[in-house]
């Protein structure tokens, strides 16, 4: 505990005033006005060192006790690990919603959660960040996620910071990937202000800033029941929409469109043809039975054959 919560009220307001004077910093815990410890420690301006980090923490700054451990500490950095909340956009649901939002999951330690292609993630850290007024952080995901295809992001970490810290993800393979609790996912590197920042850490919401991007679906045939609705053709231009795949699937389907075109073109003309050459006199004298069979055979198979292209010209009149 601070010497600063044993002062009267007035006199604590003063102290808080003048150390905020000579740029020693001020933070909030459990409501009250206390001093913070980083400060103190002589740690002097730059990026911190193992040693730097570790005297930190065992001083309760920087990361919140009981949220971190030591061997977690690296050589210039913190290793931050995967907590018991993941926030998640669905990839299946991207052309279902009108707006894309993200479902909270939770995670226990023994289990994993699966992080489906093309899924987006909030991965929030174990760790509850505390940085005081005049450190800065920066995250650096780790090797592992590129390994399997992930997509996470570098980010940053403004000085007065506190909570738990999400690294956002999106799974660009074709891969099921599994995250358990406390793996790791990314490297926090921290950085010393030569003085307190004027303004620390306030939710860009609070501060009026824009907090995410306008979007609409890719195709106007996303739901189930208006893939039901939809006509062939239209399901088929849709398909094309689709970023991976959509192109060579579309064509996929007209190609076995065609193919059915044909079975049924083959399947109705075959018969009476079959019959033509099997009640003709004349056919039956010139050809005899088994040619006229296999000749009846041959001119279905024709028909069946140019039916489908010659249906695909005439649409296009």
């Amino acid at each position: 505990m601070s010497d600063s919560q044993h002062l009267p009220k007035g006199v604590e307001e003063a102290s808080s005033a003048l150390r905020r004077s000579l740029h020693l910093p001020v933070t909030l815990d459990s409501g009250r006005r206390v001093v913070d410890k980083f400060d103190e420690l002589g740690i002097p301006p730059g990026f911190l060192t193992d040693r730097h980090i570790r005297t930190a923490l065992e001083n309760d700054t920087l990361i919140a006790r009981g949220t971190w451990t030591k061997e977690c500490i690296r050589h210039a950095s913190y290793t931050l690990r995967l907590g018991s909340r993941i926030e998640v956009a669905s990839a299946s649901k991207a052309n279902q919603d009108a707006r894309r939002d993200f479902a909270i999951q939770d995670l226990i330690d023994g289990e994993y959660f699966e992080l489906k292609p093309g899924d987006t993630a909030k991965l929030y850290s174990n760790e509850i960040l505390r940085l005081p007024h005049s450190v800065l952080g920066f995250t650096v995901a780790r090797g592992l996620m590129f390994f399997e295809a992930l997509v996470p992001e570098n980010t940053y970490v403004d000085p007065g910071f506190d909570g738990n810290l999400y690294t956002t993800v999106t799974n660009l393979s074709h891969r099921v990937v599994r995250l358990r609790y406390n793996d790791p996912i990314a490297r926090l590197f921290l950085y010393h202000l030569c003085e307190p920042v004027e303004e620390p850490y306030l939710q860009g919401a609070a501060k009026g800033l824009k907090q995410r991007l306008e979007s609409e679906r890719a195709t106007k045939i996303g739901t189930p029941e208006e893939c039901r609705n939809a006509t062939t053709e239209s399901l088929i231009k849709e398909l094309a929409q689709l970023p991976t795949g959509g192109n060579q699937l579309a064509e996929l389907s007209k190609r076995q469109r065609a193919r059915w075109a044909g079975l049924f073109a083959f399947s109705a003309f075959w018969p009476s043809l079959l019959v033509l050459a099997n009640l003709n006199n004349w056919v039956r004298e010139k050809l005899g039975f088994a040619v006229s069979n296999l000749a009846a055979i041959g001119v279905a198979s024709l028909i069946s054959y140019f039916t489908p292209k010659l249906w695909t010209k005439l649409k296009r009149l």
